[in-house]
């Protein structure tokens, strides 16, 4: 469900920000005047859980991957606010150190996973909880007073609805960028209509991910409501899961990132998600130095590999867009050839080594941060009783 930068125009990722700004201030806003002090380890938890809930890839026919939000679930545990505040920074941590999702689409990407996964998402939700309680019998909105089942049921029902609605307007977004940027200048964007950008989208996420959300919802809330949604009935949930999440995670991140590798035989590059899962026919421009128009453009080859012999010492730049079913990936490298023409050195992404220890750390800050809470609650406890 990640864009990446280049598959989306000015206006539309442009826009995706102008939407997203006012929904971040008021986000803000609410967590600065509902969240405790003491309660602000549950952000980072909230965080860290979605960060890793997202690298956690569900393999797919035909060889693709897909990815689950977490997204309604915080929201239930924090609140729909807190919620786009938590899921929204673990965007922008993997846009920024991951390379997963551009830059530029930060706006898009946070508004179909942060904002429609926990905003809407929680209205689900709640509309559920009072349809089932009919209205008049429980406050608005009082979860904790609806039956055990219920409230499971409507869990499992809005993460599901929650995570297609993000995914059907990040095929949207995809989609029309061709209605938008029609002729050469749309090639510059991503190039299918809404006909194929929807069915790629929505096949695997109504089928499979959707799911799959579901599932993890309902596990993690059934575990804290059986310890009555006690510190340490939810410390022990998070804790539990999020190192076996961390364990799957760091294989699937490889399959979730876009990686390649460069020989001196005649300039060959290779595209791959993971070792074993190349960037098979993916398209590809590549860029001599100084040059506006393409040098040469075509596709990699099953293996995910393509070839090129340079005519001249500099820099040359390799744009590759790889599909996958939960979104489009992008990668570009640069790769230096010397005045003999052979090749120099080449860039390479963070990502390929350091996403396991990115992955661990993030799991380490949110185990202390809990534990913190977890210490506080203790005194302010003991300070009651006397």
């Amino acid at each position: 469900m990640h864009i990446p930068d280049g598959y989306l125009g000015p206006a539309t990722y442009g826009s995706a920000w102008a939407v997203m700004v006012p929904i971040w201030r008021y986000a803000s806003k609410k967590v600065r005047q509902t969240v405790k002090t003491s309660e602000i380890p549950f952000l980072a938890m909230g965080t860290v859980f979605s960060l890793v809930a997202m690298m956690f890839m569900l393999p797919l026919p035909g060889g693709t991957t897909g990815h689950i939000s977490g997204a309604t679930l915080v929201a239930i545990l924090l609140g729909p606010w807190a919620a786009v505040v938590a899921v929204s920074i673990s965007v922008v941590i993997q846009a920024v150190l991951l390379g997963d999702g551009g830059i530029t689409a930060i706006g898009a990407n946070c508004f179909n996973i942060a904002f429609v996964g926990a905003v809407v998402g929680w209205g689900i939700y709640t509309l559920i909880l009072r349809v089932g309680t009919r209205s008049g019998e429980h406050p608005p909105g009082a979860s904790a007073a609806a039956p055990r089942l219920l409230r499971l049921t409507a869990a499992a029902a809005s993460s599901y609805l929650a995570i297609n609605l993000g995914a059907l307007m990040a095929a949207l977004e995809l989609g029309s960028q061709p209605l938008l940027y029609a002729g050469r200048q749309g090639a510059a964007y991503f190039p299918f209509p809404l006909k194929v950008a929807i069915p790629a989208v929505m096949v695997p996420h109504v089928s499979m991910i959707g799911v799959l959300e579901a599932g993890v919802t309902v596990l993690v809330l059934a575990f804290v409501h059986k310890t009555e949604g006690t510190m340490k009935g939810l410390t022990a949930a998070v804790v539990i899961l999020l190192p076996i999440l961390a364990v799957f995670s760091g294989p699937a991140a490889q399959a979730h990132s876009t990686h390649y590798d460069v020989q001196q035989k005649a300039m060959a590059v290779r595209i791959y998600y993971s070792e074993n899962d190349p960037a098979a026919y993916s398209q590809y421009e590549l860029y001599g130095p100084g040059d506006k128009e393409p040098h040469q453009t075509g596709r990699t080859d099953k293996n995910g590999y393509l070839g090129f012999v340079p005519d001249r010492p500099g820099t040359w730049k390799l744009q590759v867009r790889g599909e996958s079913s939960h979104g489009f990936h992008g990668v570009t490298t640069e790769i230096t050839v010397d005045q003999a023409l052979n090749l120099e050195s080449f860039s390479k992404p963070l990502v390929a080594t350091y996403t396991k220890l990115v992955t661990g750390i993030s799991v380490v800050f949110g185990v202390f941060g809990l534990y913190a809470l977890w210490v506080s609650r203790g005194g302010a406890s003991r300070a009651g009783r006397k």
